[in-house]
């Protein structure tokens, strides 16, 4: 470690790396963009004290190596500690949005990939035409689509027809039926898809950020938290849900 101390009582969340300075002390705030430039986990990584009179080097490590939406929840119990419940809010609205998304894709394009193709270039494509496609869905379409995608079975092909399904993807948005739901086999997974459906932590979240300025309790944030993170977690689980880079790398060492 060329003879650098270690940071001492470090605190990494999805925007900063909090570190002690093991010189003077002092509590650093890195952005990972702004001061880091990486979203990267850190495994080591040499940084500066930034106390004007302190200055000295020091090294930072232990990050958490976790999907974006389970680091944006984990951010949650820093807040309900603060009591800053509508963050705490927002925060689970917006792991949730960004889970749906990572199962789309892993469904829609990951999953239709060919090694034998080399196609990485159609994927990229695809990839683009997806964001293109979802940047204006709402929380509800969004879960929809999730519930949706769960349900299809025998998701092969290649990526001509993930790019079919991809110009047809509005219809995989309108609201599943419980009856449509109660017919899922795996009832672990079939429960799981009736909570999230019935869930009603963006109604809380639409109070919180119009015009109705909602500040939610303790009792109905702990709950929703609770909730979310249970449902997000077990389906993670039970789908064998990896991240965008796990896919990529996994796809591309295949070839």
């Amino acid at each position: 470690m060329n003879g650098l101390l270690e940071a001492i009582d470090t605190s990494p969340n999805f925007e900063n790396f909090i570190a002690k300075c093991p010189h003077c002390g002092f509590r650093n705030i890195y952005n990972r963009v702004s001061d880091l430039q990486d979203t990267h986990p850190i495994s080591y990584r040499e940084v500066i004290c930034l106390k004007p009179e302190c200055r000295n080097p020091f090294y930072i490590n232990g990050d958490i190596a976790a999907p974006v939406y389970q680091m944006i929840i984990f951010d949650c119990h820093n807040l309900l500690k603060q009591k800053r419940y509508i963050y705490c809010i927002l925060n689970l609205t917006q792991a949730c949005e960004i889970f749906f998304s990572l199962y789309a894709r892993i469904q829609l394009i990951y999953r239709h990939y060919s090694a034998k193709e080399h196609n990485i270039c159609k994927m990229n494509e695809l990839l683009i035409l997806f964001n293109q496609k979802v940047k204006t869905y709402t929380f509800a379409k969004l879960r929809n689509l999730f519930i949706n995608l769960v349900m299809l079975e025998n998701m092969s092909g290649d990526l001509n027809e993930s790019e079919d399904m991809l110009n047809t993807i509005s219809e995989f948005t309108v609201e599943p039926s419980n009856r449509i739901i109660a017919q899922v086999e795996d009832h672990k997974i079939r429960d799981l898809l009736q909570r999230l459906k019935s869930s009603e932590i963006n109604i809380l979240r639409n109070k919180v950020i119009h015009k109705y300025a909602y500040r939610p309790s303790k009792e109905e944030t702990e709950c929703l938290f609770k909730e979310t993170k249970k449902i997000l977690y077990s389906l993670t689980a039970l789908l064998n849900i990896k991240t965008d880079e796990t896919n990529i790398n996994s796809l591309l060492g295949n070839i």
